[in-house]
């Protein structure tokens, strides 16, 4: 069913033609979904704060099913440690990782590309540190689990890591709250929020009163 009502969504979302411009702001949202299903405010069938929630739902829900909002992050390494905590709530999935590795004593600094692997086959991918094919040189890995990034090999002097992630959405707590949804991405909460806004009137026996 999930799989189904993205594909739906998908199918909507294509022959869009609204501003996504114009939907940054949870009420610009709001009225929008809300008007997908017929109405132009919300009533005492549908009360002001359930289509907030399912505003902040699909915004939810969007993010985390596509790459619709996008980080980065800076570390600072410390020598020989090889994992460090995301600070950020709000992440979702590592989409790259650089390290800029120092080269005491001059200071000078190179970059390594990182391969970002899942977190459940770090083996599979990389077969334990096997050194690459005519190279004593260890294959340079990054993934991120359970809140923290893990590098391999370990950072040395102080190296600075950079990474780029994707990342849930900004919960909308005010009219005039912005999301930080790519423009995009943003007829997507549309739809998904009329649709629960639909669901809930169905249930409740509201719709067309």
């Amino acid at each position: 069913m999930k799989i189904l009502r993205l594909v739906v969504l998908l199918v909507m979302f294509a022959g869009v033609t609204a501003s996504a411009s114009t939907l940054a702001r949870l009420d610009t949202l709001r009225i929008a979904a809300l008007a997908k299903v017929g109405m132009d405010t919300a009533t005492n069938q549908m009360p002001l704060v359930n289509a907030n929630r399912a505003v902040n739902v699909s915004v939810q829900w969007t993010s985390a099913n596509f790459p619709a909002v996008e980080k980065a992050g800076s570390i600072t390494c410390s020598d020989g440690v090889a994992s460090y905590a995301i600070n950020d709530t709000t992440f979702r999935k590592l989409t790259w990782c650089r390290i800029w590795r120092a080269q005491p004593p001059d200071g000078k600094q190179s970059l390594a590309v990182l391969k970002v692997v899942p977190a459940d086959s770090v083996y599979e991918y990389v077969e334990e540190g096997k050194p690459l094919a005519e190279s004593e040189a260890l294959i340079a890995y990054a993934y991120a689990w359970a809140g923290s990034l893990y590098v391999s090999p370990a950072p040395t002097y102080k190296d600075t890591i950079k990474y780029g992630y994707c990342a849930i959405g900004r919960f909308l707590t005010g009219d005039t709250a912005t999301t930080d949804i790519h423009p995009k991405y943003r007829e997507l909460i549309v739809e998904h929020a009329a649709y629960l806004i639909r669901v809930e009137l169905e249930l409740t026996g509201n719709e067309g009163q």
